[in-house]
């Protein structure tokens, strides 16, 4: 298992996954919550983090990323649509030809953790290249 972060060390395959439009297979439980009991949902109009099966990640960043038993596991921020007053941030599970969306929440857009330890980041790719591009061609 290898943990990746933007401002360290991202494989180029993984900073590619912003460009696809990925189509969401299961939703976790935690995703299911915090659609809404995020701490932001009572100032959006509608009480709630709205989330779709289908998912197009324009204008997005791709912060965390980590190669597991399960598959791939990416933390992604974009502009929250509905709302651009907040960045959408998502949890997304790639295994088995699927897409499990694991959580979400809302951030302010200023909001950029300065407090960031880089210790457990690798910062480099080591022999799982490999393993790592099929797991993105896969998606």
């Amino acid at each position: 298992m290898t943990l990746f972060h933007s401002t360290i060390h991202m494989p180029e395959s993984i900073r590619q996954i912003p460009t696809k439009t990925i189509q969401i297979t299961d939703f976790g439980s935690h995703a299911i919550e915090q659609h809404e009991a995020d701490r932001y949902c009572p100032e959006l109009p509608d009480g709630c983090i709205q989330f779709s099966t289908t998912r197009t990640f324009d204008g997005s960043q791709i912060f965390e990323a980590e190669t597991t038993p399960e598959g791939l596991k990416i933390c992604i921020r974009q502009t929250y649509t509905p709302d651009p007053y907040f960045d959408l941030t998502s949890v997304i599970l790639f295994r088995d030809g699927g897409a499990t969306l694991k959580t979400v929440w809302l951030n302010c857009p200023d909001d950029d953790h300065k407090t960031l330890n880089p210790a457990p980041y690798a910062t480099h790719t080591n022999g799982e290249s490999e393993t790592i591009f099929n797991q993105v061609e896969s998606i």
